[in-house]
């Protein structure tokens, strides 16, 4: 998923004065058996290659790293206001699996349209988990009018 840590690491048959070549795809290079972390802030399908040498002899090893994108919630409406007793339907999309908190006021907590009843004031957050297992999070505040 997009911003996820990717660690490579490389292993040969053979050890003693090896060379190692990596190019990471995202324009990152590395010679040695194990880059350490890479991160991969776009989606995207990436060529990943490795090149181990030892007394003029190589071996070539090229893989495409899929990055998938995270949801795009777009949670609406945002911050909205209503009176005492009244329910507003919030809606976010790009997802298969969400999760909304707190419970209160909510009747379903794990649908990407859920009609909402508050009693104060509340913040919810929503969790959003893609067909890729990507994640991403959103939030409103739903204020509450009280009757005059």
């Amino acid at each position: 998923c997009e911003n996820a840590e990717v660690a490579f690491a490389g292993s040969a048959d053979r050890e003693g004065d090896l060379e190692w070549s990596w190019t990471l795809g995202n324009g990152a290079v590395a010679s040695q058996p194990a880059p350490g972390i890479i991160r991969y802030e776009r989606a995207g399908i990436y060529p990943v290659q490795l090149i181990v040498a030892h007394n003029g002899c190589r071996d070539t090893v090229n893989w495409n790293l899929t990055v998938h994108p995270n949801p795009v919630p777009a949670l609406t409406p945002k911050d909205p206001v209503l009176c005492l007793g009244n329910s507003v339907q919030l809606s976010v999309r790009d997802g298969v699996q969400y999760q909304w908190k707190p419970a209160e006021g909510i009747a379903n907590l794990n649908i990407p349209n859920p009609f909402i009843s508050p009693t104060v004031s509340t913040s919810y957050k929503v969790t959003v988990i893609n067909q890729f297992g990507c994640v991403s999070m959103d939030s409103t505040t739903v204020t509450v009018a009280q009757p005059i």
